[in-house]
């Protein structure tokens, strides 16, 4: 009888203790799951349930790997025949795919315990991690959030609090540590920091401002650079605010700005002006200071530069037999870079004339030239004046229309473009256009895109219609009063808008009277 009490006991006590277990294991907030020798689950809690999204009895059964990751699948099983002969040192991470698809990361405890009929079981125990990552997460976009706002900051406060006419305590904002890359404790560490980062050719300048700003000077805000703690160079500003009672110096709040991009920017401006001074220069330079002296024929030319010079050539070149060339040209682009290619074609030009009478001839072999010297292309007008015939000749490299107009002030011939510009094709010709005979009274008006091309503030261009008709009301003034008058109608017509091109024009007036003249002299 005591036998059989004790055992009644013990099979009391034992059931106890697993009713005890059960409850603590569906009420745990850990995934509890038992896996038999063959991976499958033969009990698993509440909490497992949830992980999971399956109900119970979804999960019986099931082998634990249909949850992993595929990629996780083969290692997690090498993972699992060890835990069955010993316990795991430590937990470990897997990736796992829920019921509706979603990614969790959990953590694996696994304890292998023997079962009947020598058979042994492994308890999982999974803690769900996703939350954690999810928090991580956040908390490193926060952290990246605060770094882009950091690194977005370009100016910073300080104060400083004086007596007896020393600093004797300075705070600093935290957006220095933007600014400079030192933070305010870095400042109160070393006290001398404010100067140490400064740039050495820049130090006694900013000494000597400190001083003026501790004796009390008014002072405007000084420029300097400093090396911030990365080591790269960056200009700031520094706005100082004095603070004063009874006419004594007791403080002063500071606003440092870190103008770089400012000062860059300003660099580059004054390279890309000194670069447009330079094609002023050589622009001035390479163009006629006079006019060719040829009797019964008023010649002049002009160009007027724009702001950003743009790449306007014209020039008279004196040809054999007394005749005269006439050469008007635009080099594609503003600044320095057309200039330069300018003064390559004038100095060329200037060669090719003294061995070469023939302008087609000329042209091919200035095309050649700058095919290989420039990637800007150039158009280019090369007229043939003949003083003795009265004669106008021409070839064309894509150049603008040029016009000549009789005494009445009709056209009297079109001189379209007879090729393409200059540096484009390599081996192009340039076939002349159609000579034209010239009678007293008649204008040779040649123009670059300039004038054709200006703009009114409302968006409308000059055209050639309104340059016709500028030179039709001036036909009673001589060449150089009608180019300009040309020039002053356009800059009228572009007003308050300022002038994004150069404005060059050649006239050439054929007056009722010729006669010998010798060769043309460029003056």
């Amino acid at each position: 009888m005591d036998a059989w009490s004790d055992t009644a006991c013990g099979v009391a006590s034992t059931c106890e203790v697993r009713a005890k277990f059960d409850a603590f294991v569906q009420c745990s907030a850990y995934g509890y799951c038992e896996l038999d020798p063959g991976g499958r689950m033969r009990v698993a809690n509440r909490r497992m349930s949830e992980i999971l999204e399956c109900s119970a009895e979804e999960l019986i059964g099931r082998h634990f790997t249909e949850f992993l990751d595929p990629p996780q699948r083969e290692r997690a099983e090498v993972d699992f025949q060890e835990a069955l002969v010993r316990p795991v040192e430590r937990p470990r991470e897997y990736w796992i795919r829920t019921k509706s698809g979603r990614r969790r990361l959990v953590t694996v405890t696994s304890v292998p315990l023997d079962a009947p009929h020598g058979l042994r079981k492994l308890l999982l125990l999974l803690l769900d991690l996703t939350e954690r990552v999810q928090a991580e997460d956040a908390v490193l976009e926060t952290a990246q959030r605060y770094c882009r706002l950091l690194t977005s900051i370009s100016s910073y406060s300080y104060t400083v609090k004086m007596e007896g006419g020393l600093a004797v305590k300075t705070d600093h904002s935290l957006a220095c540590l933007a600014v400079t890359g030192y933070s305010p404790d870095d400042y109160l560490a070393n006290r001398y920091l404010w100067i140490d980062m400064v740039h050495p050719d820049d130090r006694n300048a900013v000494r000597e401002y400190v001083k003026k700003v501790l004796a009390g000077e008014d002072v405007p805000p000084i420029e300097h650079r400093i090396f911030r703690r990365d080591g790269v160079m960056r200009w700031l500003r520094d706005t100082i605010v004095p603070h004063r009672q009874n006419g004594e110096l007791i403080g002063y709040d500071g606003l440092v700005e870190d103008v770089t991009d400012r000062k860059e920017a300003e660099a580059a401006l004054q390279r890309t002006e000194s670069d447009l001074r330079a094609a002023q220069r050589i622009q001035a330079r390479l163009l006629p200071t006079s006019s060719p002296n040829i009797a019964g024929f008023d010649i002049a030319g002009a160009s007027y530069p724009a702001a950003y010079t743009g790449g306007d050539y014209f020039d008279f070149l004196p040809l054999s037999g007394g005749q005269l060339g006439v050469v008007i040209g635009d080099v594609s682009g503003h600044g320095l870079g057309p200039a330069l290619v300018m003064a390559l074609l004038y100095a060329h030009l200037k060669s090719l004339v003294q061995d070469c009478p023939n302008p087609s001839a000329i042209l091919a072999a200035a095309n050649r030239f700058l095919g290989s010297e420039t990637d800007r292309f150039v158009t280019l007008f090369f007229g043939q004046l003949d003083p003795q015939a009265r004669s106008f000749a021409y070839v064309s490299a894509g150049h603008p229309a040029c016009y000549v107009l009789d005494a009445r002030g009709n056209v009297k011939a079109k001189l379209p473009s007879t090729s393409v510009p200059l540096a484009i094709v390599p081996d192009a010709e340039f076939p002349p256009g159609c000579a034209i005979d010239l009678e007293p009274g008649d204008v040779v008006f040649l123009l670059t895109d300039g004038v054709v091309e200006a703009e009114s503030p409302d968006g409308h261009m000059f055209g050639i219609q309104r340059a016709l008709d500028v030179v039709r009301g001036n036909l009673r003034q001589d060449a150089a009063e009608i180019i300009e008058q040309l020039h002053c109608a356009v800059r009228e017509f572009s007003d308050p808008l300022p002038q994004d091109d150069d404005v060059t024009a050649v006239v050439i007036k054929a007056s009722g009277t010729s006669g010998q003249s010798g060769p043309a002299s460029t003056g």
